[in-house]
């Protein structure tokens, strides 16, 4: 899994959009446009830095396939309640995301793009938070006809624990292998909503255990496995959002033949669409001291109190 890439979507383009509108003399004319993928992920943004995604399909492309020249002028907007997705916050400022260009003028079977630039506030707070703005563009032909498209900006801020993570991964392992991860799944029902808890409250320990003559550091880190389909419990659905689940530490240090306790806070927002959900968070172990193939997941089937018991 890229982590720190920036990319739209697995479909990274949509299919082809056909509007035909009449004119006043009842002729049809066609404006054709190929746009962005409903959703645009930018994954893994850093604070207090702005990105300019360069790669080919990072951009915001659009292709006129029809045979009129199209103007589309094209702008950044917060996003609509009714059109925010599971996990994510209307991004609290619709200036964190820029475009290059705010119109372009493409002549027919052509295509126009503009760069996407991002700068997320140095505010720690914002560490592992997922926003969401919309892309709206709206096009017109000499003939009168018009169209309008969005695209879902899905902004993913790196986790305070990620680039830590990352550090310690690039500065090679000392050669310690083998460890045991109790237990490897969980279940917790009726969780509340809008409090932090540490899962020690709710009467769960995660327990990592040594067995080598040298202290091992694991790193802790949340994610959403969609891939796993033999792990997923009927009923239950990839969390919402990961950061849901927090580390107290992205790192554990465990003694040798010592065994240590991961701790873990859940704190899922208090909001209508979170009510009665059902869930499982995968926590990835990573021994930073060995090699990718010795890391172990922990999941937490998680289901939340319905509207009946708020």
């Amino acid at each position: 899994m890229d982590r720190s890439g920036v990319g739209l979507k697995r479909e990274a383009w949509a299919a082809l959009v056909l509007a035909l509108l009449l004119t006043t003399s009842g002729e049809a004319l066609g404006l054709a446009l190929r746009g962005p993928s409903a959703e645009m992920l930018l994954d893994g943004l850093p604070l207090g830095q702005a990105k300019r995604e360069s790669r080919p399909m990072d951009a915001i492309r659009l292709v006129n396939t029809g045979d009129e020249p199209i103007e589309v002028v094209m702008h950044l907007a917060v996003a609509r309640p009714e059109s925010l997705k599971d996990g994510y916050e209307p991004a609290p400022d619709v200036s964190w995301a820029k475009l290059d260009r705010s119109m372009l003028r493409i002549p027919p079977g052509k295509e126009g793009e503009s760069a996407l630039l991002i700068a997320i506030p140095r505010d720690r707070s914002l560490m592992g938070g997922r926003f969401q703005l919309e892309w709206v563009g709206e096009a017109s032909a000499p003939s009168g006809a018009r169209l309008e498209l969005r695209s879902h900006v899905l902004m993913h801020v790196e986790t305070e624990g990620s680039r830590l993570l990352e550090t310690r991964r690039q500065a090679g392992g000392k050669g310690a292998s083998g460890f045991s991860l109790s237990p490897l799944d969980a279940r917790l029902e009726k969780v509340p909503l809008g409090r932090k808890v540490d899962l020690r409250e709710l009467g769960l320990k995660l327990k990592l255990a040594n067995p080598n003559e040298q202290q091992m550091t694991f790193g802790l880190s949340s994610f959403v496995d969609i891939l796993d389909k033999t792990r997923q419990e009927e009923g239950f659905a990839p969390a919402a959002n990961p950061n849901f689940l927090k580390p107290a530490s992205p790192l554990v240090r465990v003694a040798a033949d010592s065994v240590a306790e991961a701790r873990f806070s859940l704190e899922i927002p208090d909001e209508r669409r979170y009510r009665g959900r059902s869930w499982v968070f995968v926590v990835r172990v990573e021994p930073l001291d060995a090699g990718d193939s010795e890391a172990k997941d922990f999941r937490l089937y998680v289901t939340t109190k319905g509207e009946e018991a708020m």
